[in-house]
C-alpha cells in the first residue's frame, strides 16, 4: 500500500522536481550573490508548491477510485492515512525549495546534514513503532520526517 501511495505521489513530485531543476535552479544560483534569493524562493513557493498542494488535495479526494483503477479494489486505506501521506508529500516538496537554494549557495555540508532528516529519519521512526506499526502511524512518520527535513532546510538556507 505504501508503494502504491508513493507511485501516485511521484506524478506530482516529478513535476515539482522538474520545475525546480529546469526553471528555478539557475535563477536561484544567479539571485544568491545579489541577495535576491528570498525573492526567487517566494516565487517558487507560489508557482511550484501551491499548485502541488492543490494536486495533492485532488489526489486525496480521488485516491479511492484511483488506487482501485491502478491496482485493484483491495487497495484501500483510511482517510487519515491518506491525508497524512499526502500532507507529507506536500512537505517533501516544501523541503526541496530550500534544498535547491542550499545547492545554489554551495552549502554542501548543510545539504549532507539535512539528508539525515528525510528518508533515514523516516526509516528510524518506522522501526521505532516495531510490531505496532500501522499505515496511519507510517503516514505520521512520513509527515514528521518531512516536517523536520523542511524545517532544517529552511533554517539552513537562512543561516548566514
Amino acid at each position: 500500500m505504501l508503494q502504491a501511495l508513493w507511485r501516485v505521489s511521484e506524478w506530482i513530485w516529478g513535476l515539482a522536481s522538474g520545475a525546480l531543476s529546469v526553471l528555478y535552479f539557475a535563477p536561484m544560483s544567479a539571485a544568491y550573490p545579489r541577495g535576491q534569493l528570498g525573492q526567487v524562493t517566494r516565487t517558487v513557493t507560489r508557482t511550484v508548491l501551491a499548485p502541488a498542494a492543490l494536486l495533492f488535495a485532488l489526489l486525496f479526494v480521488f485516491h479511492v477510485p484511483l488506487l482501485a483503477a491502478l491496482y485493484d479494489e483491495s487497495f484501500t486505506l483510511s482517510r487519515t492515512a491518506a491525508a497524512l501521506f499526502f500532507a507529507g508529500g506536500v512537505l517533501r516538496i516544501a523541503s526541496w525549495i530550500p534544498l535547491y537554494a542550499l545547492y545554489a549557495m554551495s552549502r554542501t555540508r548543510m545539504i549532507a546534514a539535512g539528508e539525515l532528516l528525510s528518508l533515514p529519519l523516516f526509516a528510524l521512526l518506522l522501526a521505532a513503532w516495531g510490531e505496532s506499526l500501522t499505515l496511519e502511524r507510517a503516514g505520521l512518520c512520513w509527515l514528521l520526517s518531512y516536517a523536520a527535513y523542511a524545517g532544517f532546510n529552511y533554517w539552513a538556507m537562512r543561516r548566514p
